[in-house]
């Protein structure tokens, strides 16, 4: 399961495509950031990951903030 954040000024990504693509990669690592290297399998990197929650930038695309 993928714990969705909302936070002020960000959406999930709105194409589809993109976003699904996302979500089914963080399923194959188990909830791991899909742009992290393999085996860097940590808290910090579990989506939403800790670039994500405290600064705010979603290195995946995941969330895009407003226009």
């Amino acid at each position: 399961m993928i714990k969705i954040i909302e936070k002020e000024g960000f959406e999930l990504n709105p194409n589809k495509k993109i976003r699904d693509n996302i979500l089914k990669a963080l399923l194959r690592n188990n909830g791991y950031c899909p742009c992290n290297q393999k085996g860097v399998e940590k808290e910090d990197t579990k989506c939403p990951c800790k670039a994500y929650r405290e600064q705010d930038y979603c290195c995946c695309k995941l969330y895009t903030r407003y226009k």
